[in-house]
Protein backbone atom coordinates (compact mmCIF):
# COMPACT_ATOMS: atom_id res chain seq x y z
CA UNK A 1 0.00 0.00 0.00
CA UNK A 2 1.78 3.29 -0.84
CA UNK A 3 2.87 5.58 2.11
CA UNK A 4 -0.23 8.32 2.04
CA UNK A 5 -2.72 5.91 2.13
CA UNK A 6 -1.17 4.21 4.99
CA UNK A 7 -1.16 7.32 6.27
CA UNK A 8 -4.58 7.80 5.82
CA UNK A 9 -6.00 4.49 7.03
CA UNK A 10 -3.93 4.67 10.09
CA UNK A 11 -5.49 8.21 11.06
CA UNK A 12 -9.52 6.55 10.24
CA UNK A 13 -8.90 3.81 12.12
CA UNK A 14 -7.43 5.94 14.76
CA UNK A 15 -10.66 8.11 14.90
CA UNK A 16 -12.75 4.62 14.33
CA UNK A 17 -11.78 3.18 17.73
CA UNK A 18 -12.02 6.59 19.71
CA UNK A 19 -15.88 5.81 21.08
CA UNK A 20 -15.25 2.28 21.97
CA UNK A 21 -12.10 3.27 24.03
CA UNK A 22 -13.67 5.97 25.45
CA UNK A 23 -17.09 3.76 26.18
CA UNK A 24 -14.91 1.49 28.29
CA UNK A 25 -13.41 4.61 30.11
CA UNK A 26 -16.18 5.66 31.45
CA UNK A 27 -16.37 4.12 35.32
CA UNK A 28 -12.98 5.27 35.50
CA UNK A 29 -12.01 8.37 37.78
CA UNK A 30 -11.87 11.81 35.29
CA UNK A 31 -7.59 11.81 35.12
CA UNK A 32 -6.20 16.04 36.19
CA UNK A 33 -4.95 17.98 33.67
CA UNK A 34 -2.10 19.16 34.36
CA UNK A 35 0.86 21.28 32.99
CA UNK A 36 3.47 19.10 30.32
CA UNK A 37 5.85 19.31 27.74
CA UNK A 38 5.65 16.48 25.00
CA UNK A 39 8.31 15.28 22.69
CA UNK A 40 8.35 12.52 19.58
CA UNK A 41 8.81 11.74 16.44
CA UNK A 42 6.88 9.88 13.62
CA UNK A 43 6.17 10.07 9.69
CA UNK A 44 3.94 12.00 7.37
CA UNK A 45 3.04 12.32 3.78
CA UNK A 46 3.86 15.85 2.21
CA UNK A 47 1.42 16.77 -0.46
CA UNK A 48 2.21 20.26 -2.47
CA UNK A 49 -0.05 22.27 -5.42
CA UNK A 50 0.46 25.26 -7.38
CA UNK A 51 -1.19 27.56 -9.73
CA UNK A 52 1.33 26.25 -12.77
CA UNK A 53 2.49 22.96 -11.67
CA UNK A 54 -1.16 21.31 -9.88
CA UNK A 55 -1.09 18.81 -8.24
CA UNK A 56 2.91 17.15 -7.33
CA UNK A 57 2.91 13.48 -5.77
CA UNK A 58 2.65 12.81 -2.30
CA UNK A 59 6.35 12.53 -0.46
CA UNK A 60 6.89 10.31 2.62
CA UNK A 61 9.33 11.91 5.74
CA UNK A 62 10.21 11.66 9.02
CA UNK A 63 8.43 14.36 11.33
CA UNK A 64 9.52 15.60 14.49
CA UNK A 65 7.47 17.07 16.99
CA UNK A 66 6.97 19.46 20.47
CA UNK A 67 4.70 20.51 22.65
CA UNK A 68 4.11 22.48 25.64
CA UNK A 69 0.90 23.57 27.00
CA UNK A 70 -0.87 23.75 30.60
CA UNK A 71 -5.14 23.21 31.37
CA UNK A 72 -7.84 26.06 31.03
CA UNK A 73 -10.64 24.11 33.13
CA UNK A 74 -10.64 20.31 33.23
CA UNK A 75 -10.76 19.31 29.66
CA UNK A 76 -8.91 22.08 27.85
CA UNK A 77 -5.20 22.62 27.34
CA UNK A 78 -3.96 25.24 25.33
CA UNK A 79 -0.09 25.96 24.48
CA UNK A 80 1.94 25.77 21.39
CA UNK A 81 2.93 22.74 19.01
CA UNK A 82 5.73 22.34 16.64
CA UNK A 83 6.13 20.29 13.83
CA UNK A 84 8.84 19.39 11.85
CA UNK A 85 8.64 17.34 8.55
CA UNK A 86 11.74 16.55 5.99
CA UNK A 87 12.12 14.22 3.11
CA UNK A 88 14.26 13.77 0.47
CA UNK A 89 13.27 12.95 -3.00
CA UNK A 90 15.56 11.87 -6.04
CA UNK A 91 18.02 13.79 -4.40
CA UNK A 92 16.19 16.78 -3.76
CA UNK A 93 14.89 17.81 0.48
CA UNK A 94 12.13 19.27 1.22
CA UNK A 95 11.33 20.45 4.69
CA UNK A 96 8.06 22.16 5.98
CA UNK A 97 7.41 23.64 10.04
CA UNK A 98 4.41 24.38 11.63
CA UNK A 99 4.69 27.16 14.37
CA UNK A 100 1.06 27.10 15.99
CA UNK A 101 -1.17 28.19 18.80
CA UNK A 102 -3.10 25.05 19.83
CA UNK A 103 -5.67 23.71 21.80
CA UNK A 104 -6.33 20.21 23.11
CA UNK A 105 -9.51 19.80 23.97
CA UNK A 106 -11.25 16.82 26.02
CA UNK A 107 -14.63 15.69 25.08
CA UNK A 108 -15.33 12.84 27.53
CA UNK A 109 -14.98 13.92 31.12
CA UNK A 110 -13.05 10.60 31.76
CA UNK A 111 -11.25 9.91 28.73
CA UNK A 112 -7.72 10.85 27.81
CA UNK A 113 -8.98 10.92 23.86
CA UNK A 114 -8.55 14.82 22.79
CA UNK A 115 -9.07 16.88 19.77
CA UNK A 116 -6.77 18.99 18.67
CA UNK A 117 -6.39 22.38 16.14
CA UNK A 118 -4.08 25.03 16.16
CA UNK A 119 -3.28 28.46 13.82
CA UNK A 120 0.10 29.53 13.80
CA UNK A 121 2.78 30.04 10.55
CA UNK A 122 4.15 27.65 8.16
CA UNK A 123 7.73 27.20 6.81
CA UNK A 124 8.44 25.42 3.15
CA UNK A 125 11.86 25.41 1.74
CA UNK A 126 13.06 22.81 -1.20
CA UNK A 127 16.55 22.03 -2.16
CA UNK A 128 18.53 25.29 -3.06
CA UNK A 129 15.35 27.43 -2.14
CA UNK A 130 14.70 30.02 0.48
CA UNK A 131 12.15 29.33 3.33
CA UNK A 132 8.75 30.23 2.65
CA UNK A 133 6.54 31.49 4.81
CA UNK A 134 2.55 31.92 5.42
CA UNK A 135 -0.28 30.54 7.39
CA UNK A 136 -0.25 27.66 9.20
CA UNK A 137 -3.53 25.40 10.21
CA UNK A 138 -3.51 22.10 12.04
CA UNK A 139 -6.40 19.75 13.51
CA UNK A 140 -5.72 16.43 14.79
CA UNK A 141 -6.57 13.78 17.70
CA UNK A 142 -4.42 11.83 19.83
CA UNK A 143 -4.93 9.84 23.44
CA UNK A 144 -3.03 10.03 26.23
CA UNK A 145 -1.87 6.48 27.82
CA UNK A 146 -0.54 6.64 30.98
CA UNK A 147 2.41 4.72 31.88
CA UNK A 148 3.79 6.16 35.09
CA UNK A 149 2.36 8.93 37.42
CA UNK A 150 3.35 11.70 35.49
CA UNK A 151 4.18 10.24 31.70
CA UNK A 152 2.41 9.15 28.92
CA UNK A 153 2.52 7.94 25.72
CA UNK A 154 0.84 10.29 23.04
CA UNK A 155 -0.07 8.69 20.05
CA UNK A 156 -1.15 11.85 17.68
CA UNK A 157 -2.61 12.01 14.59
CA UNK A 158 -2.79 15.27 12.61
CA UNK A 159 -3.79 16.88 9.04
CA UNK A 160 -1.89 20.29 8.32
CA UNK A 161 -2.39 22.85 5.74
CA UNK A 162 -0.07 25.91 4.89
CA UNK A 163 -1.55 29.00 2.81
CA UNK A 164 -0.66 29.63 -0.69
CA UNK A 165 2.78 30.97 -1.14
CA UNK A 166 5.73 31.77 -3.89
CA UNK A 167 8.73 29.90 -3.58
CA UNK A 168 12.06 31.35 -4.77
CA UNK A 169 15.55 29.92 -4.86
CA UNK A 170 18.72 31.76 -3.03
CA UNK A 171 18.84 34.36 -5.79
CA UNK A 172 15.21 35.28 -5.23
CA UNK A 173 14.35 33.79 -8.32
CA UNK A 174 10.44 32.67 -8.44
CA UNK A 175 10.37 28.66 -8.69
CA UNK A 176 7.37 28.47 -8.03
CA UNK A 177 3.72 30.62 -7.42
CA UNK A 178 0.72 30.04 -4.98
CA UNK A 179 2.49 26.97 -3.85
CA UNK A 180 0.02 25.43 -1.25
CA UNK A 181 1.16 22.57 0.72
CA UNK A 182 -0.64 19.73 2.60
CA UNK A 183 0.61 17.55 5.41
CA UNK A 184 -0.84 14.60 7.18
CA UNK A 185 1.51 13.47 10.03
CA UNK A 186 0.85 10.30 13.17
CA UNK A 187 3.56 10.66 15.44
CA UNK A 188 4.25 8.99 18.68
CA UNK A 189 5.03 11.24 21.79
CA UNK A 190 6.51 11.14 25.27
CA UNK A 191 4.26 13.58 27.47
CA UNK A 192 5.70 14.94 30.64
CA UNK A 193 2.97 16.12 33.44
CA UNK A 194 4.23 18.49 36.48
CA UNK A 195 2.28 17.85 39.13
Amino acid sequence: MPPNRLIAAAFLLALAGVPGTVTSLTAQEAPAREPEISLGVGGGSLGTSCDACGSVARQSGVAVHFWVGGPVGSRLLLGGDILRWSGRQHDTSTAIAFLTATAHYYPFRKSDWFVNGGIGVSSYARFLTSPSNGLGLSFGTGMDIRVARSLSLTPVAQLLWGSSRDVRDNEQLLRARGLKPDLISIDVNASIQFR
